[in-house]
């Protein structure tokens, strides 16, 4: 959570600034989650913590009950995302492409088509052996390559 982030640096920026008699240097994704994080009240942190967990319970007894251990979802539009657009942390895996033409080298180019799996907590081993399974099963590739593409065949043949 934003405050936690936030607070988690009070000695360090404390500390430098005593040493420095100035504020570290941090990235501006820092510095934007240290703004912000700053402006929340620790009321504030043990409500949204309490509203999340609420949120978690429901999730849990609505997508995972009934013998349902998976939970397969789209992560984002596919679109290029050049490198200052960093991405967001999310753990996924590519199904396919999909062509775009490149701002950058005035070509087709191909992104990789990719969805998120959630899984019950303590099974990340069991969700990554039933991906596994999965992509096997359905003929995709399972190994990744340097270069331009990561599949070997994701252009050939992949594109959605």
């Amino acid at each position: 959570m934003w405050y936690d982030d936030y607070h988690a640096f009070d000695d360090f920026r404390a500390k430098y600034w005593a040493d420095n008699k100035k504020a570290p240097y941090i990235t501006p994704p820092t510095r934007a989650a240290w703004d912000f994080g700053g402006t929340i009240s620790k009321a504030d942190r043990d409500d949204a913590a309490r509203k999340v967990q609420v949120f978690r319970s429901w999730f849990r007894e609505r997508f995972f009950e009934g013998g349902r251990p998976l939970f397969i979802m789209p992560i984002e539009n596919t679109a290029p995302r050049y490198r200052d657009n960093p991405p967001g942390h999310i753990i996924s895996f590519q199904l396919s492409t999909v062509a775009y033409f490149s701002k950058i080298t005035q070509k087709e180019e191909h992104l990789p088509f990719v969805v998120g799996v959630m899984g019950v907590p303590g099974s990340d081993l069991k969700l990554m052996d039933s991906i596994l399974t999965c992509l096997k099963t359905a003929g995709r590739v399972t190994a990744v390559r340097t270069g331009s593409a990561m599949f070997a065949d994701a252009e050939a043949k992949d594109t959605a």
